[in-house]
Protein backbone atom coordinates (compact mmCIF):
# COMPACT_ATOMS: atom_id res chain seq x y z
CA UNK A 1 0.00 0.00 0.00
CA UNK A 2 1.20 3.53 -0.77
CA UNK A 3 0.31 5.89 2.07
CA UNK A 4 1.31 9.44 3.05
CA UNK A 5 4.12 9.87 5.52
CA UNK A 6 4.34 12.51 8.22
CA UNK A 7 6.98 15.14 7.37
CA UNK A 8 9.07 16.33 10.33
CA UNK A 9 9.72 20.08 10.57
CA UNK A 10 13.49 19.58 10.38
CA UNK A 11 14.88 16.77 8.27
CA UNK A 12 18.42 15.60 7.57
CA UNK A 13 19.50 14.15 4.24
CA UNK A 14 22.78 12.59 3.23
CA UNK A 15 22.06 12.43 -0.50
CA UNK A 16 22.10 14.96 -3.34
CA UNK A 17 18.49 16.03 -3.77
CA UNK A 18 19.04 17.30 -7.29
CA UNK A 19 21.30 14.88 -9.11
CA UNK A 20 21.10 11.68 -7.09
CA UNK A 21 24.82 11.67 -6.24
CA UNK A 22 25.81 10.17 -2.89
CA UNK A 23 27.66 12.61 -0.67
CA UNK A 24 30.63 11.49 1.37
CA UNK A 25 30.44 13.81 4.36
CA UNK A 26 28.06 16.76 3.93
CA UNK A 27 24.88 16.81 6.02
CA UNK A 28 21.98 18.86 4.79
CA UNK A 29 19.48 20.52 7.09
CA UNK A 30 16.16 21.08 5.34
CA UNK A 31 13.34 23.08 6.86
CA UNK A 32 9.82 23.02 5.61
CA UNK A 33 6.29 24.22 6.10
CA UNK A 34 4.61 20.97 5.11
CA UNK A 35 1.04 20.29 4.16
CA UNK A 36 -0.98 17.68 2.33
CA UNK A 37 -1.12 18.09 -1.40
CA UNK A 38 -4.42 19.46 -2.57
CA UNK A 39 -4.43 16.98 -5.42
CA UNK A 40 -3.23 13.62 -4.14
CA UNK A 41 -1.29 11.42 -6.58
CA UNK A 42 -2.84 8.16 -7.74
CA UNK A 43 -0.55 5.15 -7.54
CA UNK A 44 -1.79 2.08 -9.39
CA UNK A 45 -0.60 -1.49 -9.59
CA UNK A 46 -1.24 -4.68 -11.52
CA UNK A 47 -0.44 -8.26 -10.62
CA UNK A 48 -0.25 -11.71 -12.10
CA UNK A 49 -0.14 -14.61 -9.62
CA UNK A 50 0.49 -18.25 -10.47
CA UNK A 51 -0.81 -20.34 -7.55
CA UNK A 52 0.18 -24.02 -7.40
CA UNK A 53 -1.68 -25.52 -4.44
CA UNK A 54 -1.19 -29.16 -5.38
CA UNK A 55 -4.91 -29.89 -4.94
CA UNK A 56 -8.30 -28.40 -5.78
CA UNK A 57 -9.33 -25.23 -3.97
CA UNK A 58 -12.90 -24.29 -3.10
CA UNK A 59 -12.68 -20.56 -2.53
CA UNK A 60 -10.13 -18.06 -3.84
CA UNK A 61 -10.84 -14.41 -3.13
CA UNK A 62 -9.15 -11.12 -2.29
CA UNK A 63 -10.34 -9.16 0.73
CA UNK A 64 -9.97 -5.64 -0.73
CA UNK A 65 -9.89 -6.19 -4.51
CA UNK A 66 -11.82 -7.86 -7.29
CA UNK A 67 -9.92 -10.63 -9.05
CA UNK A 68 -10.29 -13.01 -11.99
CA UNK A 69 -9.25 -16.63 -11.46
CA UNK A 70 -8.40 -18.98 -14.31
CA UNK A 71 -7.63 -22.67 -13.78
CA UNK A 72 -6.41 -24.77 -16.71
CA UNK A 73 -5.40 -27.83 -14.66
CA UNK A 74 -6.11 -29.25 -11.21
CA UNK A 75 -4.38 -27.33 -8.45
CA UNK A 76 -2.94 -24.63 -10.77
CA UNK A 77 -4.53 -21.18 -10.79
CA UNK A 78 -3.76 -17.91 -12.55
CA UNK A 79 -4.92 -14.80 -10.68
CA UNK A 80 -5.04 -11.16 -11.80
CA UNK A 81 -7.03 -8.02 -11.04
CA UNK A 82 -10.50 -7.93 -12.58
CA UNK A 83 -11.03 -5.37 -15.34
CA UNK A 84 -13.52 -3.45 -13.20
CA UNK A 85 -10.95 -3.08 -10.39
CA UNK A 86 -9.12 0.24 -10.63
CA UNK A 87 -5.93 -1.18 -9.12
CA UNK A 88 -5.42 1.74 -6.74
CA UNK A 89 -2.54 1.10 -4.32
CA UNK A 90 -4.37 2.65 -1.37
CA UNK A 91 -4.99 -0.60 0.50
CA UNK A 92 -3.18 -3.90 1.03
CA UNK A 93 -3.73 -6.75 -1.40
CA UNK A 94 -4.71 -9.83 0.63
CA UNK A 95 -5.38 -13.16 -1.10
CA UNK A 96 -7.16 -15.97 0.73
CA UNK A 97 -8.00 -19.51 -0.33
CA UNK A 98 -8.99 -22.82 1.22
CA UNK A 99 -8.98 -26.44 0.18
CA UNK A 100 -12.14 -28.00 -1.20
CA UNK A 101 -14.17 -29.77 1.48
CA UNK A 102 -13.08 -33.39 1.67
CA UNK A 103 -13.43 -36.37 3.98
CA UNK A 104 -9.89 -37.53 3.19
CA UNK A 105 -6.41 -36.26 3.96
CA UNK A 106 -4.87 -34.45 0.99
CA UNK A 107 -1.18 -34.55 0.24
CA UNK A 108 0.96 -32.48 -2.14
CA UNK A 109 4.68 -32.41 -2.94
CA UNK A 110 6.59 -29.37 -4.22
CA UNK A 111 10.23 -29.09 -5.25
CA UNK A 112 12.95 -26.52 -5.92
CA UNK A 113 16.62 -26.51 -6.88
CA UNK A 114 19.07 -24.38 -4.93
CA UNK A 115 22.85 -24.29 -5.30
CA UNK A 116 22.93 -27.59 -7.18
CA UNK A 117 20.79 -29.50 -4.64
CA UNK A 118 17.08 -30.36 -4.81
CA UNK A 119 14.65 -29.77 -1.94
CA UNK A 120 11.10 -30.97 -1.41
CA UNK A 121 8.17 -29.63 0.60
CA UNK A 122 5.56 -32.15 1.68
CA UNK A 123 2.17 -30.68 2.64
CA UNK A 124 -0.59 -32.68 4.35
CA UNK A 125 -4.03 -31.08 4.66
CA UNK A 126 -6.49 -32.66 7.15
CA UNK A 127 -10.14 -33.37 6.31
CA UNK A 128 -12.78 -30.69 6.84
CA UNK A 129 -13.92 -30.18 10.43
CA UNK A 130 -17.36 -31.63 9.72
CA UNK A 131 -15.67 -35.07 9.59
CA UNK A 132 -14.04 -34.65 13.01
CA UNK A 133 -16.30 -37.00 14.90
CA UNK A 134 -15.99 -39.92 12.49
CA UNK A 135 -12.21 -39.67 11.94
CA UNK A 136 -10.88 -38.34 15.23
CA UNK A 137 -8.48 -40.70 16.99
CA UNK A 138 -9.40 -41.79 20.51
CA UNK A 139 -7.07 -40.29 23.13
CA UNK A 140 -5.63 -41.04 26.53
CA UNK A 141 -4.51 -37.84 28.24
CA UNK A 142 -2.11 -37.93 31.17
CA UNK A 143 -1.73 -34.61 33.00
CA UNK A 144 1.51 -34.34 34.97
CA UNK A 145 1.67 -31.37 37.36
CA UNK A 146 4.69 -30.11 39.30
CA UNK A 147 3.85 -29.48 42.97
CA UNK A 148 7.40 -28.93 44.22
CA UNK A 149 8.43 -26.04 46.47
CA UNK A 150 9.51 -23.89 43.51
CA UNK A 151 5.89 -23.88 42.31
CA UNK A 152 4.50 -22.42 45.54
CA UNK A 153 2.30 -19.38 45.17
CA UNK A 154 1.32 -17.92 41.82
CA UNK A 155 2.95 -20.68 39.71
CA UNK A 156 0.91 -23.48 41.28
CA UNK A 157 -2.25 -21.36 41.08
CA UNK A 158 -1.70 -20.90 37.34
CA UNK A 159 -0.98 -24.61 36.84
CA UNK A 160 -4.12 -25.65 38.73
CA UNK A 161 -6.30 -23.27 36.73
CA UNK A 162 -4.81 -24.61 33.50
CA UNK A 163 -5.46 -28.20 34.60
CA UNK A 164 -9.06 -27.49 35.63
CA UNK A 165 -9.63 -25.86 32.25
CA UNK A 166 -8.22 -28.96 30.55
CA UNK A 167 -10.56 -31.27 32.48
CA UNK A 168 -13.56 -29.18 31.41
CA UNK A 169 -12.59 -29.67 27.76
CA UNK A 170 -12.25 -33.47 27.72
CA UNK A 171 -14.50 -35.42 25.37
CA UNK A 172 -16.71 -38.28 26.56
CA UNK A 173 -14.70 -40.78 24.49
CA UNK A 174 -11.38 -39.74 26.09
CA UNK A 175 -9.54 -41.46 28.91
CA UNK A 176 -7.46 -39.47 31.39
CA UNK A 177 -5.32 -39.52 34.51
CA UNK A 178 -3.49 -36.96 36.69
CA UNK A 179 0.00 -37.37 38.16
CA UNK A 180 1.49 -34.94 40.67
CA UNK A 181 5.15 -34.96 41.60
CA UNK A 182 7.54 -33.25 44.00
CA UNK A 183 9.92 -35.38 46.05
CA UNK A 184 7.42 -38.19 45.50
CA UNK A 185 5.15 -39.22 42.64
CA UNK A 186 1.42 -39.52 43.37
CA UNK A 187 -1.35 -40.45 40.93
CA UNK A 188 -5.04 -39.57 40.92
CA UNK A 189 -5.67 -43.13 39.73
CA UNK A 190 -3.56 -46.22 39.14
CA UNK A 191 -4.78 -46.29 35.53
CA UNK A 192 -6.51 -44.04 33.02
CA UNK A 193 -10.23 -43.51 33.59
CA UNK A 194 -13.08 -42.68 31.23
CA UNK A 195 -13.96 -38.97 31.13
CA UNK A 196 -17.35 -39.41 32.79
CA UNK A 197 -18.99 -36.67 34.84
CA UNK A 198 -18.38 -38.55 38.09
CA UNK A 199 -14.70 -39.17 37.36
CA UNK A 200 -14.18 -35.55 36.32
CA UNK A 201 -15.70 -34.23 39.56
CA UNK A 202 -13.36 -36.44 41.62
CA UNK A 203 -10.42 -35.27 39.50
CA UNK A 204 -11.27 -31.60 40.13
CA UNK A 205 -11.33 -32.23 43.89
CA UNK A 206 -7.90 -33.86 43.57
CA UNK A 207 -6.56 -30.79 41.73
CA UNK A 208 -8.04 -28.29 44.21
CA UNK A 209 -6.34 -30.12 47.09
CA UNK A 210 -2.85 -29.95 45.54
CA UNK A 211 -0.20 -28.12 47.63
CA UNK A 212 3.39 -27.14 46.81
CA UNK A 213 6.14 -28.80 48.86
CA UNK A 214 9.39 -30.74 48.47
CA UNK A 215 11.87 -31.23 45.62
CA UNK A 216 11.46 -31.34 41.84
CA UNK A 217 12.07 -34.99 40.88
CA UNK A 218 11.16 -34.65 37.19
CA UNK A 219 13.12 -37.78 36.26
CA UNK A 220 11.03 -39.92 38.63
CA UNK A 221 7.83 -38.40 37.23
CA UNK A 222 8.74 -39.30 33.64
CA UNK A 223 9.94 -42.76 34.68
CA UNK A 224 6.53 -43.35 36.28
CA UNK A 225 4.48 -41.98 33.36
CA UNK A 226 6.42 -43.60 30.51
CA UNK A 227 6.58 -46.99 32.28
CA UNK A 228 2.78 -47.19 32.35
CA UNK A 229 1.28 -49.01 29.40
CA UNK A 230 -1.70 -47.28 27.84
CA UNK A 231 -4.41 -48.76 25.64
CA UNK A 232 -2.88 -49.32 22.19
CA UNK A 233 -6.14 -48.19 20.57
CA UNK A 234 -5.69 -44.71 22.05
CA UNK A 235 -3.28 -41.92 21.13
CA UNK A 236 -1.49 -41.25 24.43
CA UNK A 237 -0.86 -37.53 25.02
CA UNK A 238 1.16 -36.38 28.04
CA UNK A 239 0.62 -32.77 29.15
CA UNK A 240 3.45 -31.73 31.49
CA UNK A 241 3.00 -28.58 33.63
CA UNK A 242 6.16 -27.33 35.38
CA UNK A 243 8.62 -24.47 35.79
CA UNK A 244 11.38 -26.97 34.98
CA UNK A 245 13.69 -25.71 37.73
CA UNK A 246 16.12 -28.67 37.73
CA UNK A 247 19.84 -29.12 37.07
CA UNK A 248 19.63 -32.65 35.57
CA UNK A 249 17.70 -31.47 32.51
CA UNK A 250 19.93 -33.31 30.02
CA UNK A 251 19.49 -36.62 31.86
CA UNK A 252 15.72 -36.18 31.72
CA UNK A 253 15.74 -35.24 28.01
CA UNK A 254 17.84 -38.27 27.12
CA UNK A 255 15.48 -40.52 29.10
CA UNK A 256 12.46 -39.08 27.26
CA UNK A 257 14.20 -39.51 23.91
CA UNK A 258 14.83 -43.22 24.48
CA UNK A 259 11.54 -44.06 26.21
CA UNK A 260 8.88 -41.87 24.58
CA UNK A 261 7.77 -44.74 22.27
CA UNK A 262 4.28 -43.94 20.91
CA UNK A 263 3.54 -41.26 23.51
CA UNK A 264 3.24 -37.57 22.63
CA UNK A 265 4.63 -34.96 25.00
CA UNK A 266 3.32 -31.40 25.31
CA UNK A 267 5.01 -29.14 27.84
CA UNK A 268 3.53 -26.08 29.54
CA UNK A 269 6.02 -23.68 31.09
CA UNK A 270 4.62 -22.16 34.26
CA UNK A 271 5.75 -18.95 35.98
CA UNK A 272 7.87 -15.96 35.06
CA UNK A 273 11.16 -17.86 34.58
CA UNK A 274 10.59 -21.38 33.23
CA UNK A 275 13.40 -23.58 31.94
CA UNK A 276 13.00 -22.86 28.20
CA UNK A 277 15.63 -25.35 27.10
CA UNK A 278 14.00 -28.24 28.95
CA UNK A 279 10.50 -27.27 27.78
CA UNK A 280 11.42 -26.93 24.10
CA UNK A 281 13.84 -29.83 23.83
CA UNK A 282 11.67 -32.39 25.63
CA UNK A 283 8.62 -31.40 23.55
CA UNK A 284 10.64 -31.78 20.34
CA UNK A 285 11.84 -35.31 21.15
CA UNK A 286 8.30 -36.10 22.30
CA UNK A 287 6.71 -35.03 18.97
CA UNK A 288 4.73 -32.27 20.65
CA UNK A 289 5.11 -28.55 21.29
CA UNK A 290 5.32 -26.02 24.09
CA UNK A 291 3.12 -23.31 25.60
CA UNK A 292 4.08 -20.75 28.25
CA UNK A 293 1.89 -19.27 30.99
CA UNK A 294 3.52 -16.43 32.93
CA UNK A 295 0.33 -14.85 34.29
CA UNK A 296 -3.12 -16.04 35.35
CA UNK A 297 -4.68 -13.95 32.57
CA UNK A 298 -2.93 -16.17 29.98
CA UNK A 299 -4.30 -19.49 31.22
CA UNK A 300 -7.47 -19.59 29.12
CA UNK A 301 -5.81 -18.33 25.94
CA UNK A 302 -2.87 -20.74 26.04
CA UNK A 303 -4.90 -23.76 27.13
CA UNK A 304 -7.58 -23.08 24.51
CA UNK A 305 -4.90 -22.95 21.84
CA UNK A 306 -3.33 -26.20 23.05
CA UNK A 307 -6.58 -28.14 23.41
CA UNK A 308 -7.88 -27.12 20.03
CA UNK A 309 -4.85 -28.93 18.69
CA UNK A 310 -4.82 -31.91 21.06
CA UNK A 311 -8.53 -32.64 20.75
CA UNK A 312 -8.49 -33.52 17.06
CA UNK A 313 -5.66 -35.85 16.00
CA UNK A 314 -6.06 -37.32 12.50
CA UNK A 315 -2.87 -39.27 11.69
CA UNK A 316 -0.10 -40.51 13.95
CA UNK A 317 3.21 -42.33 13.35
CA UNK A 318 3.97 -40.35 10.20
CA UNK A 319 7.08 -41.29 8.23
CA UNK A 320 8.63 -40.31 4.89
CA UNK A 321 10.58 -42.86 2.83
CA UNK A 322 11.86 -43.33 -0.74
CA UNK A 323 12.18 -46.24 -3.14
CA UNK A 324 15.87 -46.62 -2.38
CA UNK A 325 15.19 -46.73 1.39
CA UNK A 326 17.91 -44.12 1.82
CA UNK A 327 17.70 -41.87 4.91
CA UNK A 328 16.18 -38.45 4.23
CA UNK A 329 17.47 -35.18 5.66
CA UNK A 330 14.73 -33.33 7.54
CA UNK A 331 14.06 -31.85 11.00
CA UNK A 332 12.68 -32.66 13.46
CA UNK A 333 13.55 -36.32 12.97
CA UNK A 334 10.31 -37.38 14.62
CA UNK A 335 7.52 -36.02 12.39
CA UNK A 336 4.65 -34.52 14.44
CA UNK A 337 1.10 -35.85 14.14
CA UNK A 338 -1.49 -34.34 11.81
CA UNK A 339 -4.38 -32.53 13.51
CA UNK A 340 -7.68 -31.17 12.24
CA UNK A 341 -7.45 -27.51 11.26
CA UNK A 342 -3.63 -27.52 11.06
CA UNK A 343 -1.86 -28.44 7.79
CA UNK A 344 1.52 -30.11 8.26
CA UNK A 345 4.58 -28.91 6.31
CA UNK A 346 7.82 -30.88 6.09
CA UNK A 347 10.87 -29.64 4.13
CA UNK A 348 13.50 -32.21 3.15
CA UNK A 349 16.36 -32.90 0.76
CA UNK A 350 15.82 -35.21 -2.21
CA UNK A 351 18.23 -38.11 -2.44
CA UNK A 352 20.26 -38.19 -5.63
CA UNK A 353 18.85 -41.37 -7.21
CA UNK A 354 15.48 -42.00 -5.52
CA UNK A 355 12.48 -41.28 -7.77
CA UNK A 356 9.53 -42.44 -5.62
CA UNK A 357 8.60 -40.95 -2.24
CA UNK A 358 5.95 -42.22 0.19
CA UNK A 359 4.42 -40.68 3.29
CA UNK A 360 2.60 -43.10 5.59
CA UNK A 361 0.90 -43.12 8.98
CA UNK A 362 -1.92 -44.54 11.09
CA UNK A 363 -5.45 -43.13 10.93
CA UNK A 364 -8.81 -44.26 12.30
CA UNK A 365 -9.26 -47.93 11.41
CA UNK A 366 -6.73 -47.95 8.54
CA UNK A 367 -3.24 -47.14 7.36
CA UNK A 368 -2.59 -43.89 5.49
CA UNK A 369 -0.29 -43.91 2.45
CA UNK A 370 0.41 -41.35 -0.28
CA UNK A 371 3.09 -41.82 -2.94
CA UNK A 372 4.68 -39.26 -5.25
CA UNK A 373 6.97 -39.40 -8.22
CA UNK A 374 9.89 -37.03 -8.01
CA UNK A 375 8.64 -33.80 -9.63
CA UNK A 376 10.49 -31.63 -12.10
CA UNK A 377 12.37 -28.93 -10.23
CA UNK A 378 12.91 -25.26 -10.97
CA UNK A 379 15.36 -22.81 -9.44
CA UNK A 380 14.26 -21.26 -6.14
CA UNK A 381 15.31 -20.81 -2.53
CA UNK A 382 12.09 -20.75 -0.46
CA UNK A 383 11.98 -24.49 0.35
CA UNK A 384 15.74 -24.68 0.88
CA UNK A 385 15.60 -21.85 3.41
CA UNK A 386 12.69 -23.47 5.24
CA UNK A 387 14.73 -26.70 5.44
CA UNK A 388 17.75 -24.75 6.70
CA UNK A 389 15.71 -22.95 9.39
CA UNK A 390 14.45 -26.30 10.69
CA UNK A 391 18.01 -27.62 10.76
CA UNK A 392 19.36 -24.61 12.67
CA UNK A 393 16.51 -24.79 15.18
CA UNK A 394 17.19 -28.46 15.91
CA UNK A 395 20.94 -27.89 16.18
CA UNK A 396 20.53 -25.06 18.67
CA UNK A 397 18.24 -27.17 20.86
CA UNK A 398 21.09 -29.66 21.33
CA UNK A 399 22.48 -27.68 24.24
CA UNK A 400 24.69 -30.49 25.57
CA UNK A 401 26.27 -31.66 22.32
CA UNK A 402 29.70 -30.70 21.02
CA UNK A 403 29.17 -26.93 20.98
CA UNK A 404 32.18 -26.27 18.75
CA UNK A 405 30.84 -28.52 15.99
CA UNK A 406 27.28 -27.26 16.50
CA UNK A 407 28.39 -23.64 16.19
CA UNK A 408 30.39 -24.41 13.04
CA UNK A 409 27.44 -26.22 11.43
CA UNK A 410 24.95 -23.50 12.36
CA UNK A 411 27.30 -20.84 11.00
CA UNK A 412 27.95 -22.60 7.69
CA UNK A 413 24.23 -23.33 7.21
CA UNK A 414 23.22 -19.74 7.99
CA UNK A 415 25.82 -18.31 5.60
CA UNK A 416 24.95 -20.69 2.76
CA UNK A 417 21.21 -20.01 2.96
CA UNK A 418 21.49 -16.33 4.00
CA UNK A 419 19.67 -16.73 7.33
CA UNK A 420 19.92 -14.98 10.68
CA UNK A 421 21.34 -17.05 13.54
CA UNK A 422 23.10 -16.41 16.88
CA UNK A 423 26.38 -16.41 14.93
CA UNK A 424 25.44 -14.34 11.87
CA UNK A 425 24.07 -10.87 11.13
CA UNK A 426 23.18 -8.84 8.07
CA UNK A 427 25.38 -5.79 7.54
CA UNK A 428 24.44 -2.97 5.14
CA UNK A 429 27.50 -1.55 3.33
CA UNK A 430 27.03 1.85 1.75
CA UNK A 431 28.53 2.29 -1.72
CA UNK A 432 29.78 5.90 -1.71
CA UNK A 433 30.76 7.99 -4.72
CA UNK A 434 33.10 10.91 -4.08
CA UNK A 435 32.19 14.34 -5.46
CA UNK A 436 35.03 16.43 -6.82
CA UNK A 437 35.62 19.72 -5.00
CA UNK A 438 35.28 21.62 -8.27
CA UNK A 439 31.68 20.46 -8.65
CA UNK A 440 29.00 22.65 -7.07
CA UNK A 441 27.26 21.24 -4.05
CA UNK A 442 23.71 21.75 -5.23
CA UNK A 443 22.33 19.50 -2.53
CA UNK A 444 22.62 22.12 0.21
CA UNK A 445 19.28 23.78 -0.37
CA UNK A 446 16.34 24.81 1.76
CA UNK A 447 12.95 23.36 0.95
CA UNK A 448 10.11 25.62 2.09
CA UNK A 449 7.18 23.51 0.95
CA UNK A 450 7.02 19.73 0.74
CA UNK A 451 4.00 17.84 -0.53
CA UNK A 452 3.13 14.40 0.71
CA UNK A 453 4.07 11.85 -1.96
CA UNK A 454 1.42 9.26 -1.23
CA UNK A 455 -2.33 9.07 -1.48
CA UNK A 456 -4.63 8.48 1.45
CA UNK A 457 -5.43 4.88 2.39
CA UNK A 458 -8.94 3.77 1.54
CA UNK A 459 -11.36 4.85 4.25
CA UNK A 460 -9.35 7.83 5.55
CA UNK A 461 -11.58 10.82 6.29
CA UNK A 462 -9.09 13.13 8.00
CA UNK A 463 -5.85 14.79 7.00
CA UNK A 464 -2.42 13.73 8.15
CA UNK A 465 -1.32 15.73 11.22
CA UNK A 466 1.34 18.28 10.29
CA UNK A 467 3.99 20.29 12.13
CA UNK A 468 2.65 23.44 13.82
CA UNK A 469 4.50 26.47 12.46
CA UNK A 470 3.93 28.39 15.75
CA UNK A 471 5.35 25.63 18.00
CA UNK A 472 8.67 27.43 18.60
CA UNK A 473 6.86 30.57 19.79
CA UNK A 474 4.72 28.48 22.14
CA UNK A 475 7.81 26.80 23.60
CA UNK A 476 9.46 30.19 24.28
CA UNK A 477 6.30 31.50 25.89
CA UNK A 478 6.05 28.37 28.05
CA UNK A 479 9.67 28.71 29.21
CA UNK A 480 9.04 32.38 30.11
CA UNK A 481 5.98 31.51 32.20
CA UNK A 482 7.89 28.69 33.91
CA UNK A 483 10.72 31.09 34.83
CA UNK A 484 8.23 33.60 36.29
CA UNK A 485 6.62 30.87 38.39
CA UNK A 486 9.97 29.72 39.75
CA UNK A 487 10.90 33.37 40.57
CA UNK A 488 7.65 33.87 42.47
CA UNK A 489 8.32 30.69 44.42
CA UNK A 490 11.78 31.92 45.50
CA UNK A 491 10.34 35.27 46.70
CA UNK A 492 7.69 33.53 48.78
CA UNK A 493 10.32 31.37 50.49
CA UNK A 494 12.43 34.43 51.35
CA UNK A 495 9.45 36.17 52.94
CA UNK A 496 8.91 33.20 55.23
CA UNK A 497 12.37 33.69 56.74
CA UNK A 498 12.13 37.49 57.18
Amino acid sequence: MVAPRYQAEIQTFDVDLTSGWAMSSDVIAVTQSSHIATKAPTHRFSLNIELNSGFELANIHAINHQIDVLSEELGHYQIKLAQEDTGLANQDFELRYQAKVSSEVKAALFSERFDGEEYGLLMLVPPARLFVRQQRLARELVFVIDTSGSMEGRSLSQAKQALLYALDNLDSQDNFNIIEFNSMVNGFSTQALAATEANLQLAKQFVNNLRANGGTEIFDAFAHVLAAQGDTNYLRQIVFLTDGSVSNEQQVVEFIKHNIADNRLFTIGIGSAPNHYFMNRSAEVGRGNTRYISHVSQVQQQMTSLFKQLAHPVIKQLSLTNDGLQPLSYWPKQIPDLYFGEPLLLAFKFNQDAQQYTVSGESVGHKFNASFKRPQTEEGDAIARLWARQKIKSLLLNKYGDQTNIKAEVLSTALKYQLMSPYTAFVAIEQEQDIKESEPNEAQIAVKTVRINGMRPAGWTMGLPQTDGQSQLHILLGLLLLSLAMGCGVLLKRRQYV
